[in-house]
């Protein structure tokens, strides 16, 4: 019986596989994009599509916008629960606890309902695994009578078309922002450093072209002493 449930439940459809609305291929492998297929047991379970340059960034614009909105979005929830309680506080407040926990309590003001419904007490409900009972039954039973019951079971038994699922959405974010930072921080410094140092070898250019003018001679190279405490420079020989 148990193995009679199990092929029921196993069993296809024989109409044809719905056509997904948007059909892509895999793109072709390149320096944008490589592909790895992750096994499981011998069976391909997950597929993983590295991506660099113009595709990774494009990747972390949106997983930067999906997680300020998600953001925002918790924001709201929790502000929602916690308006949620001060207004189910306020309308116990007006209401016995005992007396009226089975009766749907409303407030109301010229402008306004508030509206809570009765209490439900826990209950205890019985559940049967009807399954195992069919297994310690089929102990007792004769092939034959098997047979029969598995026809039955057969005869009333029909096939119902679930609805497809879609997708279920996974973003984790965390990483992603992070090390796009860094290498943001990174660049920044860099070319920071690098205007800096542009900068300040041009005042330095242009001092010693200065002094060289005033002695009629070809700039030279001298060295540079930064006195401690104090932005003022001094050349020595």
């Amino acid at each position: 019986m148990t193995t009679l449930f199990k092929n029921l439940l196993s069993e296809k459809s024989d109409d044809p596989p719905e056509e997904h609305p948007n059909i892509h291929k895999r793109e072709k492998e390149s320096d944008l994009i490589t592909y790895e297929d992750v096994e499981k047991k011998g069976v391909i379970v997950k597929v993983i599509a590295t991506l660099s340059g113009s595709k990774s960034a494009k990747a972390t614009v949106l997983a930067k916008k999906y997680k300020e909105l998600d953001d925002k979005f918790k924001e709201a929830k929790d502000a929602r629960d916690s308006s949620n309680l001060e207004i189910t506080d306020f309308i116990l407040e007006h209401f016995d606890t005992i007396e009226d926990a089975a009766l749907t309590r409303v407030v109301q003001t010229c402008q306004l309902t508030l509206q809570l419904s009765k209490s439900e007490a826990a209950q205890s409900i019985e559940v049967v695994d009807y399954e195992a009972v069919c297994g310690e039954l089929t102990k007792f039973l004769s092939e034959e009578l098997i047979e029969v019951l598995d026809g039955l079971i057969k005869k009333y038994t029909t096939i119902e078309k679930t609805t497809a699922s879609k997708p279920r959405l996974t973003v984790k974010t965390e990483a992603l922002i992070a090390e796009a930072g860094v290498v943001a921080a990174l660049k920044r410094m860099l070319e920071m450093f690098i205007k800096n140092t542009l900068a300040r070898l041009q005042r330095i250019d242009t001092k010693l072209e200065k002094i060289a003018a005033k002695f009629h001679a070809q700039p030279t190279w001298k060295t540079i002493k930064i006195e401690p405490n104090t932005a003022r420079r001094r050349i020595t020989d």
